[in-house]
């Protein structure tokens, strides 16, 4: 076992979850840039953070089971004729979530009610 595996295995038990490939890319830049302990452990911090970040809403994402569907780009903004373009395309930039505010989508089916969400679940 080499010195990054023997590395990257200790890290595991402490709980970091950065990979070993970004990690040895790591300690090849701090090597290289030649930083600080404490701006080495301030980057190494950044790195854990961002791969759990990324960990937990490939999980999220994984759990609340989307499965595949048509995204906005995709969508018939012909049919229906009555909805309204702007204000969906205003909802999937999550301002709502920022006010603490919800979103009803009520209508007939077939209207897109459930793409509508899927794309803001996505």
């Amino acid at each position: 076992m080499s010195n990054d595996d023997d590395l990257t295995e200790r890290l595991r038990r402490l709980g970091l979850r950065v990979g070993r490939d970004a990690l040895a890319a790591f300690l090849a830049h701090v090597h290289k840039s030649r930083v600080g302990p404490t701006e080495t452990l301030e980057q190494l911090a950044d790195l854990e953070e961002r791969a759990r970040v990324a960990v937990n809403l490939a999980r999220r994402t994984r759990f609340a089971s989307l499965g595949s569907f048509k995204t906005l780009d995709r969508f018939d903004w012909a049919h229906p004729e009555q909805i309204d373009r702007v204000l969906i395309e205003r909802l999937v930039e999550l301002e709502f979530v920022d006010r603490g505010e919800n979103v009803l989508l009520k209508g007939g089916s077939g209207l897109g009610k459930t793409m509508i969400a899927q794309n803001l679940a996505q």
